[in-house]
């Protein structure tokens, strides 16, 4: 069983090929191997998350299990009919560091934030950021 921390995956956009049909889905990438994300769970639920990955790769499943940073669990399930999504190189839409940039020049977007009594200085809300992507790249709130 493959117990991975998020920061040994690189997250991308999949298309799932089901009959004549596709469906835009995020997923993960370990090692060459593509996988979509599946069932999550609290840090509490970690023996119910690793039960979950026992029983799914005893009836022969390839599947691991992905540790955020916050110690969520998550079941990752490998399907042949998936592929990346490749953006082109000359596309401007998804140039990471003019984001960045368009993120350090916008006025209000990174602040001093408060939650549960606890201030966080320069920095983003997740919401608002979203909000500003979608409407910065033209997208959807979920392409965001």
């Amino acid at each position: 069983m493959f117990i991975l921390s998020s920061d040994q995956v690189t997250p991308c956009q999949l298309i799932r090929h089901r009959d004549s049909q596709q469906e835009r889905l995020l997923g993960i990438v370990y090692k060459d191997w593509i996988f979509i994300k599946g069932e999550t769970y609290s840090p509490e639920e970690r023996y119910r998350a690793l039960q979950q990955t026992r029983q799914e790769l005893e009836a022969g499943k390839m599947c691991l299990l992905v540790v955020d940073e916050h110690y969520n669990y998550f079941i990752c399930y490998q399907e042949s009919n998936l592929e990346i999504i490749k953006q082109p190189a000359n596309n401007t839409k998804w140039d990471l560091e003019k984001i960045i940039n368009a993120i350090r020049n916008e006025s209000g977007l990174i602040k001093t934030n408060r939650y549960k009594l606890r201030v966080y200085p320069r920095s983003l809300l997740g919401n608002e950021l979203v909000s500003w992507l979608s409407q910065y790249l033209n997208c959807s709130r979920q392409e965001a």
